[in-house]
């Protein structure tokens, strides 16, 4: 059962968003952008404020001496009586810069505030730390305590990381970012980490619900039938690089017990048996992690070759704006009666909110091929 309604419709919405500033409302903000990103990437966001619709205390004055502002962008729909439905929180995080546009080029005046979700608070820490005798999952609630606007979820892990020096395991920040080194400890443990609102999500990656879908459907015009589509642009990409047969390699050296590990993952596509002449060989990938067990390398083998197919083919599509697709809903396209109907999963989803046009989103999804042939 798919999560929206595919069919396209001819009606009249009314969407209404949002703009939360310290909690509260900002009046006659002219456009709010918002970008959600594919996992270890910030989000990002803007908004637009015309000078001559700023209402105390949101003046000119105000945006010139603010330090430490959280900001805020949802966004909904009217009900059929006027009222607001129940809005969608699209972001919440940090205002990193602020332009006073006092004249631009058209005569306009404007203020523009930009920023991240609470990513960004993990990027801008830098830290130089030595964690001893910790698990990831210790490591990860450590950072977490120096946000105390953020609320952890954190998988517990058993095993301690880094070197072995002295009857001692100690994990040496080498003066990167908290999330830097939260992305590098995900990684090694097959986990994710991410930033929902305020929540800081350490844990196993959530099985994609393909039960569920948001479909996007075409439906192409011949003889007797009109072109009908919910999106408003569909563009459609293959990676030819990737579509080939693909393996990726994972090596690893232990110095505590002088060990060495390898392992492989490989992906077929059984499409490239019709082929004639000469054939591309195997696109390999190579891997060097310390301190692996050979269980380990095959676990990350697996799921690199995963992360690298998911870019054989990316589809591309703007579409009326809609709270029902998250960053983690999957999504179905249907109708173009080729290669192309199957699932998708989210890499970027954009939402321009404009206080005149409207909400649109421009989504990008990938996966690979339905033909490939993947480890399980």
């Amino acid at each position: 059962m798919a999560v929206n309604n595919p069919s396209p419709q001819s009606q009249v919405r009314f969407p209404y968003a949002r703009v939360l500033l310290n909690g509260k409302p900002v009046q006659n903000w002219e456009t709010a952008m918002v970008t959600k990103n594919a996992h270890y990437v910030s989000d990002n966001w803007s908004v637009e404020l015309p000078m001559n619709g700023l209402v105390a205390p949101f003046d000119a004055a105000y945006f010139g001496t603010q330090t430490d502002l959280q900001m805020e962008i949802q966004a909904g729909f009217k009900n059929a009586d006027g009222t607001l439905g129940s809005p969608t929180s699209l972001i919440i995080g940090v205002v990193d810069e602020i332009d006073e546009d006092f004249l631009r080029e058209d005569g306009s005046q404007m203020i523009v505030m930009r920023g991240r979700d609470y990513t960004g608070a993990l990027i801008d820490s830098i830290v130089t730390f030595t964690y001893k005798n910790m698990t990831s999952s210790q490591v990860a609630a450590k950072i977490a305590a120096n946000h105390p606007e953020l609320k952890p979820k954190i998988t517990a892990t058993h095993k301690k990381v880094g070197s072995y020096f002295n009857n001692e395991t100690n994990l040496e920040s080498r003066k990167i970012s908290e999330w830097d080194l939260l992305t590098q400890l995900a990684q090694d443990e097959g986990f994710v980490i991410l930033i929902r609102g305020t929540q800081l999500y350490f844990g196993q990656p959530e099985k994609p619900n393909e039960t569920n879908p948001y479909i996007f459907k075409y439906v192409p015009r011949d003889a007797g039938q009109v072109l009908q589509s919910n999106v408003l642009t569909l563009k459609c990409t293959r990676a030819l690089t990737v579509a080939r047969d693909v393996k990726v390699v994972v090596q690893s050296f232990s110095r505590a017990t002088g060990k060495k590990a390898k392992a492989e993952a490989s992906a077929l596509n059984p499409l490239r048996n019709n082929r004639t002449g000469n054939k591309a060989g195997t696109q390999i990938y190579s891997y060097n992690i310390p301190n692996k067990t050979h269980a380990q390398c095959q676990d990350l083998a697996t799921a690199y070759l995963k992360q690298i197919t998911k870019r054989e083919r990316v589809i591309e599509i703007s579409a009326p704006g809609d709270p029902l697709l998250t960053d983690d809903t999957v999504m179905s396209l249907t109708g173009t009666n080729t290669a192309w109907d199957q699932f998708y999963f989210a890499d970027r989803i954009e939402h321009e909110l404009n206080a005149n046009s409207g909400w649109l989103m421009r989504v990008r999804a990938k996966n690979h091929s339905t033909s490939s042939t993947l480890p399980t």
